[in-house]
């Protein structure tokens, strides 16, 4: 890969990889990392006439992305956000 950027950018090797593969490497595992947390199921407070029932509240993935870029898109602004954690807000990390 860094090849390939050196070759048709004319990027030097280490930019290419500081801010092409080293980002998307960090991107991956910042999301794997807090992937538990963000589907962790959540208590949710249950009206009166359900008690003394419980419930919680469980994110779940609607389906498949499919991510198209052009050939001249970094690496980077393809990940990025590509798999934003559920449901659309960011949660604290």
């Amino acid at each position: 890969m860094v090849d390939a950027l050196v070759a048709d950018v004319g990027k030097p090797r280490i930019e290419a990889y500081t801010t092409e593969i080293a980002f998307t490497i960090n991107e991956i595992d910042h999301t794997l990392k807090h992937l538990d947390a963000w589907t962790k199921p959540s208590k949710v407070k249950v009206p009166l006439t359900f008690k003394p029932g419980t419930a919680t509240l469980r994110a779940e993935p609607l389906g498949t992305v499919c991510i198209i870029a052009p050939g001249t898109t970094r690496c980077s602004c393809c990940s990025l956000r590509s798999c934003p954690p559920w449901p659309l807000a960011t949660p604290p990390c």
